[in-house]
């Protein structure tokens, strides 16, 4: 397990993101002088710990005996093995009251990006990328699988299409729900791959 992840905590009066990369065996979370992320004790009406323990195909998280995770059911969680888009709201044992929103993703913007290959495609009408074999841009990543994306060229306007890609397609960083038109200097993104679009060509 190589990958490197990020847990985002947000809420009414906190927003945090932590890095959990390959190195790290675990990280606690929480109010204690003990925590390697503290929070301020005085954003939460009682002192918590979230223990995020690394296994070995992936992370788990771990609460102290006052709070529990929910994923939107009744089910009060202690702990869970986590994957990439999980949200999860995280709770007071004994009032159900809110702390925060926990979200874990693959942090797959970690590594400087380098657009220094350039492809022209001023004259395609279509063109398709990711891991599908007959891509015409083909990315072989296990985080890709065989999810791809198109670019359509309908008299000048790019339309990118999301046709099943695992983690989803990133116009800009912000996630499309399945089209979104594309324009000079926008960046778009599939897992771990980031590319420029600028006047016909692609970076």
């Amino acid at each position: 397990m190589n990958s490197r992840y990020k847990v985002i905590l947000s809420g009414k009066n906190l927003y945090r993101e932590i890095d959990l990369s390959p190195e790290q065996d675990e990280v606690v979370v929480g109010t204690s002088i003990e925590c390697s992320v503290r929070l301020r004790k005085e954003l939460f009406f009682d002192g918590f710990e979230l223990r995020f323990v690394k296994k070995q195909e992936g992370w788990s998280v771990i609460c102290s005996d006052n709070i529990y995770l929910s994923v939107g059911d009744i089910r009060k969680l202690i702990t869970k093995d986590l994957s990439h888009g999980d949200t999860l709201q995280v709770k007071y044992q004994d009032s159900n009251n809110d702390l925060f929103v926990l979200s874990f993703i693959i942090d797959f913007e970690y590594e400087t990006k380098r657009y220094d290959t350039i492809i022209d495609i001023a004259n395609k009408t279509t063109l398709t990328i990711g891991g599908t074999r007959n891509a015409d841009i083909y990315l072989k990543d296990d985080n890709i699988g065989t999810g791809y994306i198109t670019l359509t060229n309908n008299g000048g306007i790019i339309t990118l299409t999301d046709m099943g890609t695992k983690y989803g397609a990133y116009v800009n960083g912000s996630r499309i729900a399945k089209s979104r038109s594309i324009h000079n200097s926008d960046f778009f993104s599939l897992a771990g791959f980031s590319f420029y679009y600028k006047s016909g060509k692609l970076y």
